[in-house]
């Protein structure tokens, strides 16, 4: 494919993820919505028309066979993303699949071997990869700043209104905690420090048989620690904080597209060009006022040593994976640096094996 030519998108699934993925599609000049496909021809109809599409289909087969369509996006719920994955590959359409990759390593392994045995592009849609804030953390770790990880401690919770019929509640859909939610905590430690060595879990089943509620704590051999929360039934702070033997680093709510990092050091400051000047004696004189100290525990901190980033992004923030799809096949990849299929694979195996801890498995998967 050309630089300059335009990368024709399909999408299947006419959900939230879709619309906003959609939505993200119209900030990248050199990309445009092609298609759409829905088990409801009246929805992918209106779907299409509402983001200018050519075309809608209520048939997959239909949909692959239209050769203006060079990438799909999956945005279907969690339990037919291996099906749509493998029917896409094989009619050699790229493929960018939304979160989890598919409901266990073994479905995974299958997309991959598909993709791989075609030369096709296939890559997980973990688009918090991408987002200007996740790529400064990992440099700011890489580059040292806070020394070496000790901690990270991560928390993905929003109550969800209860419907057993739902993708969130339906355990038949992949739904649950562990996929919707842990998924984001345990794949951003990946990208931070590659697979823990060992994992430990507790959940708690509702009465669809679903996780609600699960905490992982995950070690390295390295003396690592790392905690991932994740909650259908109630509202967290829904942030990463990454603790270092030099200071730490906080991705702001929500730590999956923030637009703040907090960096604070836990060491004395290198001589500034300010040291005992007027900043920063103020600064000091502000730590014991009592007033000060109120509006510093309603406002934030006046440390000397700390700072907030501002790592501002656009739209929802899934143009940016959509942007990393096409220049891999621009460039003839067939799969994503960032997001490497390999990886996709060992953090559902991961998952795996919380799933046996707990007692959970998800019917018809293979």
């Amino acid at each position: 494919m050309e630089s300059s030519q335009c990368v024709r998108w399909g999408i299947v699934g006419t959900g939230q993820a879709a619309v906003d993925f959609a939505h993200d599609l119209k900030l990248l000049p050199d990309a445009r919505l092609a298609a759409v496909c829905s088990r409801s021809a009246a929805k992918a109809a209106e779907f299409a028309q509402q983001f200018d599409a050519e075309s809608g289909y209520h048939d997959i087969q239909q949909f692959v066979a239209d050769d203006d369509i060079d990438v799909v996006y999956v945005a279907t719920p969690n339990h037919q993303h291996k099906s749509v994955c493998i029917t896409c590959l094989q009619a050699d359409k790229a493929v960018l699949c939304e979160k989890p990759f598919a409901l266990d390593s073994l479905e995974a392994r299958q997309i991959v071997d598909v993709a791989q045995a075609r030369g096709v592009f296939c890559m997980e849609g973990m688009w918090m990869r991408f987002i200007p804030a996740t790529l400064r953390v990992k440099q700011l770790i890489e580059s040292g700043v806070i020394g070496d990880v000790q901690m990270i401690n991560i928390d993905f919770g929003v109550a969800t209104h209860y419907d057993p019929d739902s993708r969130h509640f339906d355990l038949g859909q992949g739904g649950g905690a562990l996929l919707d939610r842990a998924v984001y905590g345990l794949s951003l430690i990946s990208f931070l420090m590659g697979s823990p060595d060992d994992v430990v879990a507790l959940s708690n089943i509702g009465e669809t048989g679903v996780d609600e509620q699960s905490a992982l704590v995950c070690r390295y051999n390295r003396g690592c620690l790392a905690t991932v929360s994740a909650s259908l039934t109630t509202n967290t702070p829904n942030e990463a904080v990454i603790l270092g033997s030099k200071g730490h680093l906080k991705l702001h709510n929500p730590f999956f597209r923030s637009h703040r990092i907090s960096q604070a050091s836990s060491h004395e400051p290198a001589e500034s060009p300010d040291a005992g000047g007027f900043v920063t004696n103020i600064k000091k004189r502000l730590r014991s006022n009592h007033v000060a100290q109120i509006l510093h525990a309603k406002l934030g901190s006046f440390d000397v040593n700390s700072k907030v980033l501002a790592e501002p992004f656009r739209g929802n923030g899934l143009n940016y994976e959509a942007a990393e799809v096409m220049r891999c096949i621009r460039a003839g990849e067939t799969e994503s640096g960032l997001m490497p299929l390999a990886e996709s694979i060992e953090i559902l195996q991961t998952l795996d094996n919380v799933r046996d801890t707990i007692g959970l498995e998800f019917p018809g998967a293979s």
